[in-house]
């Protein structure tokens, strides 16, 4: 699934968060990543500028997949309906 990465210069896990956000791109993950510069491990959760950028772009990221997310399952719906398969069983799996 698509991955958000938040990490920080100062954090000491940077260095393995990286090799994780490279190895992820290399098998087909789409990933982003924020790295804020003179930020510790947890610094989203500390009440500051920095902090509140980081919890905007997670608000952000979440947003986008979430619209995603219900675009694709109105379009699966539709293409389900469009095959004869009623909104009320649309959970049932459909035969070929």
């Amino acid at each position: 699934p698509k991955t958000l990465l938040l990490t920080g210069s100062r954090d000491m896990l940077t260095p393995d968060n990286l090799i994780f956000a490279q190895k992820a791109r290399a098998a087909g993950v789409e990933i982003e990543v924020v790295h804020e510069q003179g930020m510790f491990h947890v610094w989203p959760l500390i009440d500051m500028p920095e902090a509140r950028r980081a919890r905007d772009s997670i608000v952000a990221f979440l947003t986008s997949e979430t619209e995603t997310y219900h675009a694709k399952a109105g379009e699966l719906a539709l293409q389900r309906t469009d095959r004869g398969v009623t909104a009320h069983n649309l959970a049932t799996p459909l035969r070929s």
